[in-house]
C-alpha cells in the first residue's frame, strides 16, 4: 500500500488505469497495457480530442499536397478494449484518486482511478519569446495546420494589392524557426506550396517567394548526427530554393524525438526518472496542475519531451 493512499491494495487494484491523453504516448501505452494487464482491469483514455493526430504530416496538410483527412484516426480504432472520454481534464486529487474533468459536450465529471498516467503533451507556449505570440504560428493540430496554410496564401492575396514591389517581396518571404526535422519538412512544403500557387498572381511574375530556415548552430537537422548528411539537406534546400540563416544569439528551437520507456517501479532508475521530471514545469492539458511528484502510484508520461513512464500493475 502507498504511503500517500488510504486506499487498500485490493480496493486500488480493482480501479481502472486511468491515461490522460489520447497521442501518441498515451496510445502507445494503452497498447501496451491491454496486453499485460489483466482484463479484469479497466483502462480509460481521457483526451480532449477522440481521435489522434499524425503530426509528423501536418505540414504536407498545410501545403495542401494531402487531405486532412488522412492525417487523423480515431483512437477507438487502435485500441481493443480501452474506454475512451472525450473530455479536458481539470483537476487531480491524489488523496482521494479521483480526476476531474469536463466533458467536451458540457458538464463536469469525475473518475476514481488506481494509477494514473500523465501523457497530455505540452501546449505550445508562445510568450516566452517577445513578439512570438503575435507574429508566429504553431504547427500542432488539423486547425493549425489550415491556419499555417492560409497565412502564406493571405500573403500573396495581401501583395496582389500592395503596389510597392519591396513591400510584395516582403510579404512573400517566410521564416521558419529551427532546422530540425520538423522545420526543414515545414519550409519545404510551404514554400513548395508558395510555388504553386504563385502562377496565379499576376504580380508575382517578377517577385520571387522566400523561405528562410533559422537555425541555431553549424549545420540543419543535427538529430541526423552526420554532417555529410545535414550537407546534403541543405544543399537540396537550397537548389529548391530555401535559405538558411544562422542565429548568433544564445536561441534556438530543439526538437526532441518521442519516444516511450517503459519502467517497472522497481527498477532503481525510477527514482531518477520522477527527480528529471520535477526538473519541467509541466503543464498538464494547459490547466496548470499541481501534483505531489513523490506519489509512487502516479504513472508519468509526458509526449514532445523524453518520455517515461514509471509502470506498476503489469503481469
Amino acid at each position: 500500500m502507498d504511503a500517500n493512499s488510504s486506499m487498500e491494495p485490493s480496493s486500488r487494484d480493482s480501479l481502472p488505469v486511468v491515461i490522460i491523453g489520447g497521442g501518441f504516448a498515451g496510445i502507445t501505452l494503452a497498447q501496451h497495457l491491454e496486453k499485460q494487464l489483466d482484463k479484469a482491469i479497466e483502462i480509460i483514455v481521457i483526451s480532449r480530442d477522440n481521435h489522434l493526430v499524425f503530426t509528423p504530416m501536418l505540414p504536407e496538410v498545410a501545403a495542401r499536397t494531402i487531405s486532412p483527412l488522412h492525417v487523423i484516426v480515431a483512437g477507438r480504432q487502435m485500441t481493443k478494449r480501452t474506454r475512451w472520454i472525450a473530455a479536458s481534464t481539470t483537476g487531480i486529487d491524489l488523496e482521494r484518486r479521483l480526476v476531474h474533468f469536463e466533458l467536451s459536450y458540457g458538464g463536469v465529471a469525475s473518475l476514481p482511478f488506481g494509477d494514473l498516467v500523465l501523457a497530455c503533451g505540452m501546449d505550445v507556449n508562445l510568450s516566452e519569446i517577445p513578439g512570438m505570440a503575435a507574429h508566429a504560428l504553431p504547427l500542432k493540430s488539423i486547425q493549425d495546420a489550415f491556419t499555417l496554410g492560409n497565412a502564406l496564401i493571405g500573403k500573396f492575396e495581401q501583395a496582389s494589392i500592395e503596389p510597392d514591389p519591396d513591400m510584395q517581396a516582403k510579404l512573400l518571404t517566410s521564416v521558419v524557426i529551427g532546422g530540425g526535422f520538423s522545420g526543414v519538412e515545414v519550409a519545404g512544403h510551404l514554400y513548395d506550396l508558395a510555388k504553386s500557387i504563385r502562377r496565379h498572381y499576376k504580380f508575382a511574375e517578377g517577385v520571387e517567394p522566400r523561405m528562410i530556415v533559422l537555425q541555431r548552430g553549424e549545420r540543419i537537422l543535427p538529430e541526423l548526427q552526420h554532417e555529410m548528411l545535414s550537407e546534403f539537406a541543405l544543399q537540396k534546400l537550397r537548389l529548391d530554393g530555401v535559405g538558411q540563416d544562422r542565429l548568433g544569439e544564445p536561441f534556438g528551437v530543439y526538437t526532441i524525438v518521442d519516444h516511450l520507456h517503459l519502467l517497472p517501479r522497481s527498477d532503481p532508475e525510477a527514482g531518477s526518472v520522477l527527480e528529471h521530471l520535477a526538473t519541467y514545469n509541466i503543464n498538464i492539458a494547459g490547466q496548470g496542475i499541481a501534483w505531489d511528484r513523490s506519489d509512487p502510484g502516479v504513472l508519468w508520461g509526458i509526449v514532445r519531451a523524453t518520455t517515461h513512464v514509471v509502470a506498476s500493475r503489469l503481469k
